[in-house]
Protein backbone atom coordinates (compact mmCIF):
# COMPACT_ATOMS: atom_id res chain seq x y z
CA UNK A 1 0.00 0.00 0.00
CA UNK A 2 1.37 2.97 -1.00
CA UNK A 3 0.99 6.63 0.39
CA UNK A 4 -1.40 8.90 -1.70
CA UNK A 5 0.02 12.47 -1.78
CA UNK A 6 -2.17 15.57 -2.45
CA UNK A 7 -1.05 19.06 -2.76
CA UNK A 8 -4.18 21.34 -2.09
CA UNK A 9 -4.44 25.08 -2.64
CA UNK A 10 -6.60 26.61 -0.04
CA UNK A 11 -7.33 29.43 2.43
CA UNK A 12 -5.31 29.72 5.44
CA UNK A 13 -7.17 28.01 8.29
CA UNK A 14 -8.62 25.40 5.81
CA UNK A 15 -6.05 22.43 7.81
CA UNK A 16 -9.79 21.07 9.41
CA UNK A 17 -11.96 21.48 6.08
CA UNK A 18 -9.03 19.48 3.97
CA UNK A 19 -8.68 16.56 6.76
CA UNK A 20 -12.12 15.77 6.74
CA UNK A 21 -12.24 15.58 2.88
CA UNK A 22 -11.41 11.70 1.03
CA UNK A 23 -10.66 13.43 -1.95
CA UNK A 24 -9.29 17.36 -1.98
CA UNK A 25 -9.39 17.15 -5.75
CA UNK A 26 -13.70 17.81 -5.43
CA UNK A 27 -13.02 20.50 -3.31
CA UNK A 28 -10.30 22.71 -3.91
CA UNK A 29 -7.42 22.93 -6.92
CA UNK A 30 -5.20 20.03 -6.07
CA UNK A 31 -1.89 18.59 -7.38
CA UNK A 32 -2.13 14.43 -6.71
CA UNK A 33 1.20 12.55 -6.13
CA UNK A 34 2.16 9.14 -4.77
CA UNK A 35 4.71 8.90 -2.09
CA UNK A 36 5.47 12.08 -1.35
CA UNK A 37 6.03 13.19 2.60
CA UNK A 38 7.10 15.88 4.64
CA UNK A 39 11.23 14.65 4.61
CA UNK A 40 10.98 14.39 1.08
CA UNK A 41 9.53 18.23 0.61
CA UNK A 42 12.08 19.38 3.22
CA UNK A 43 15.18 17.64 0.87
CA UNK A 44 13.23 19.20 -2.33
CA UNK A 45 13.70 22.54 -0.02
CA UNK A 46 17.57 21.97 0.32
CA UNK A 47 17.94 21.04 -3.16
CA UNK A 48 16.72 24.07 -4.84
CA UNK A 49 18.01 26.43 -2.18
CA UNK A 50 21.47 24.62 -1.59
CA UNK A 51 20.73 25.07 2.38
CA UNK A 52 21.98 21.59 4.29
CA UNK A 53 18.92 19.30 5.77
CA UNK A 54 18.11 19.47 9.52
CA UNK A 55 15.30 17.81 11.22
CA UNK A 56 13.73 21.06 11.83
CA UNK A 57 12.82 21.30 8.24
CA UNK A 58 10.67 18.78 8.71
CA UNK A 59 9.20 19.66 11.78
CA UNK A 60 8.44 23.05 10.10
CA UNK A 61 4.93 21.28 8.54
CA UNK A 62 2.79 21.67 10.61
CA UNK A 63 -0.20 19.26 11.32
CA UNK A 64 -3.22 21.09 11.03
CA UNK A 65 -5.89 19.09 10.01
CA UNK A 66 -7.14 15.20 9.90
CA UNK A 67 -6.63 12.50 11.95
CA UNK A 68 -3.40 12.27 13.67
CA UNK A 69 -3.32 8.34 14.58
CA UNK A 70 -5.31 6.88 11.74
CA UNK A 71 -5.20 9.79 8.96
CA UNK A 72 -5.49 11.33 6.46
CA UNK A 73 -2.73 13.95 7.69
CA UNK A 74 -3.00 17.26 6.53
CA UNK A 75 0.22 19.39 6.79
CA UNK A 76 0.38 23.50 6.22
CA UNK A 77 3.72 24.10 4.01
CA UNK A 78 5.79 26.74 5.93
CA UNK A 79 5.79 29.82 4.08
CA UNK A 80 9.95 30.24 3.21
CA UNK A 81 9.11 26.63 1.72
CA UNK A 82 6.10 27.55 -0.43
CA UNK A 83 8.04 30.61 -2.00
CA UNK A 84 11.60 28.83 -2.21
CA UNK A 85 9.73 25.91 -4.36
CA UNK A 86 7.25 28.68 -6.27
CA UNK A 87 9.92 30.59 -7.12
CA UNK A 88 11.97 28.05 -8.76
CA UNK A 89 12.96 29.30 -12.00
CA UNK A 90 12.30 26.50 -14.42
CA UNK A 91 15.79 26.28 -16.54
CA UNK A 92 17.04 24.77 -12.83
CA UNK A 93 14.10 21.89 -12.66
CA UNK A 94 16.30 19.49 -14.16
CA UNK A 95 19.41 20.48 -12.07
CA UNK A 96 17.58 20.25 -8.76
CA UNK A 97 16.12 17.31 -9.84
CA UNK A 98 19.37 15.69 -10.01
CA UNK A 99 20.38 17.33 -6.56
CA UNK A 100 16.37 15.53 -5.10
CA UNK A 101 17.20 12.14 -7.01
CA UNK A 102 20.34 11.50 -5.49
CA UNK A 103 19.22 11.88 -1.71
CA UNK A 104 18.62 8.65 0.22
CA UNK A 105 14.29 9.60 0.67
CA UNK A 106 14.31 9.79 -3.21
CA UNK A 107 16.78 6.60 -4.27
CA UNK A 108 14.54 4.66 -1.71
CA UNK A 109 11.84 5.40 -3.43
CA UNK A 110 13.04 4.71 -6.69
CA UNK A 111 12.84 8.12 -8.71
CA UNK A 112 14.46 8.59 -12.07
CA UNK A 113 15.94 12.11 -12.76
CA UNK A 114 12.54 12.54 -15.17
CA UNK A 115 10.17 11.68 -12.94
CA UNK A 116 11.45 13.89 -10.27
CA UNK A 117 12.02 16.80 -12.77
CA UNK A 118 8.36 16.57 -13.83
CA UNK A 119 7.49 16.40 -10.61
CA UNK A 120 9.11 19.28 -9.45
CA UNK A 121 8.06 21.25 -12.29
CA UNK A 122 4.16 20.77 -11.54
CA UNK A 123 4.72 20.93 -8.22
CA UNK A 124 6.69 24.80 -8.64
CA UNK A 125 4.16 25.80 -10.97
CA UNK A 126 1.28 24.71 -8.29
CA UNK A 127 2.84 26.40 -5.16
CA UNK A 128 3.14 29.89 -7.79
CA UNK A 129 -0.69 29.57 -7.82
CA UNK A 130 -0.77 28.94 -3.98
CA UNK A 131 1.33 32.17 -3.85
CA UNK A 132 -0.29 34.28 -6.23
CA UNK A 133 -4.03 33.41 -4.99
CA UNK A 134 -2.80 34.91 -1.68
CA UNK A 135 -3.49 31.02 -0.35
CA UNK A 136 -2.02 28.60 1.69
CA UNK A 137 -0.41 25.30 0.06
CA UNK A 138 -1.62 21.81 2.32
CA UNK A 139 0.01 18.33 2.14
CA UNK A 140 -2.92 15.81 2.12
CA UNK A 141 -1.31 12.48 3.46
CA UNK A 142 -3.78 9.16 3.41
CA UNK A 143 -2.57 5.79 3.23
Amino acid sequence: MGILSDFVIADSGSGVQIGESVSPIDSWPTLQAKGVETIMLATLYCAISGKDYHNDLQKSFELVGGDKDEGPWVFEFPRDILGCIAGLDASNVHDVAQTWQATEEVQMDGWSVDEASEFIHALSVHASNAVTAERSLYLWLSL
